[in-house]
């Protein structure tokens, strides 16, 4: 959910954004709504972003964002807009300010934006992603788009889904390497390697480390041993022992790779609140076989509700995941798994001075 806000509040400004008639219908002062996994959020600051747009009468505009989503940003537009059939052109200039942690400055430019007037809403759309919708204070969230309505899932795809949950569930032991590789779009990293451990019923570690140019950049290590919190290392925030093992896998999944939500997701479905495959993605849908390295894999396109889809590659013969594509984020994963094989305690603890997570 950080990364679409994060996502959406760059394409704000740097989307784009002559006079109007008075009385135009359009006018008043709109709030903005995006749609995460199926559920409209305003852009009011209720979750660190707001988005106010105000089209006066005599054809004038401002637009004001407002965020502190992954950055904290404040970027003020002004100008004119013409209204043509159902088409809204802003035109006018902008100020940003922004601070995303590293640098902090201020520019201005040119500001266009182009708008679809459909069901009393502004709707703003590259054509690519999901819309970010404008409403008119008071008047509430904007209906559910069809594109990003659920599709009923196969039975051929539950089918699926359940042998590969079985699969991970009866593990006694479990190993797996592999490496994640990216464009660098929405924060995730360009080159990655990582490693999971697991030993039933609890014992658990994620180490990943993120490499430019062949050195490594960035370093995460999670360890778990059944406790109310984890032993969690990285570059950024050194040794922290105050986070669930969720809440820091999760924080590890935005750069270090989707890997580190799904595997998780299937070891310790219960211990996570999670509910497994079929509770990430709701909507399943079974592919034509393809070939992985002479392995025959079963390929699965899941959603949550939106129109982004995560593809599964799994081996008929084992039911363990062989590969994954994320496209929202553009990410390849490849996995390289060891069911039940011997693993040392010691493993679990490596580069961590005290047994932090088992309290």
């Amino acid at each position: 959910m950080v990364l679409r806000l994060s996502v959406l509040v760059l394409l704000t400004m740097c989307w784009g954004c002559s006079a109007q008639k008075k009385g135009d219908p359009l006018a008043g002062t709109y709030v903005g709504w995006m749609f995460i996994d199926g559920q409209a959020h305003a852009a009011d600051g209720s979750q660190g972003m707001s988005q106010k747009l105000t089209l006066e009468p005599g054809g004038a505009y401002t637009l004001q964002t407002e965020t502190s989503v992954m950055m904290v940003a404040s970027i003020r537009a002004e100008g004119t807009y013409t209204h043509v059939g159902d088409a809204v052109s802003l035109n006018g200039h902008q100020t940003a300010t922004v601070d995303d942690g590293y640098t902090k400055g201020t520019d201005s430019g040119p500001h266009q934006m182009t708008l679809k007037v459909k069901d009393s809403m502004l709707v703003m759309t590259d054509g690519k992603g999901d819309p970010f919708y404008f409403r008119k204070e008071g008047t509430g969230p904007p209906p559910l788009p069809s594109q990003l309505q659920l599709k009923q899932s196969d039975a051929a795809a539950i089918a699926l889904i359940e042998k590969v949950e079985k699969a991970y569930a009866s593990l006694k032991s479990f190993r797996a390497t592999g490496s994640v590789k990216s464009n660098g779009g929405g924060f995730v990293a360009k080159d990655a390697r990582f490693k999971v451990l697991y030993q039933s019923p609890s014992k658990f570690r994620f180490e990943a480390s993120i490499f430019d140019g062949g050195t490594e950049s960035d370093r995460a290590e999670i360890t778990w041993d059944g406790g109310a919190k984890c032993w969690w290392y990285s570059k950024e925030f050194g040794e922290t022992t105050d986070r669930t093992v969720g809440n820091a896998l999760s924080i590890a999944a935005v750069t270090f790779g989707p890997e580190a939500d799904i595997l998780p997701s299937l070891l310790l479905p219960r211990e996570l609140g999670q509910g497994g495959l079929s509770a990430l993605y709701p909507e399943a849908t079974l592919l034509p076989d393809e070939e992985i390295d002479g392995k025959v894999c079963a390929v699965l396109q899941l959603r949550t509700t939106g129109a982004d889809a995560t593809k599964l590659w799994i081996d008929e013969s084992s039911g363990m995941i062989l590969r994954l594509y994320e496209e929202l984020r553009a990410v390849t994963v490849t996995f390289v798994p060891h069911p039940n094989v011997a693993i040392d305690s010691s493993e679990f603890f490596l580069g961590q001075r005290s047994n932090a997570g088992s309290d």
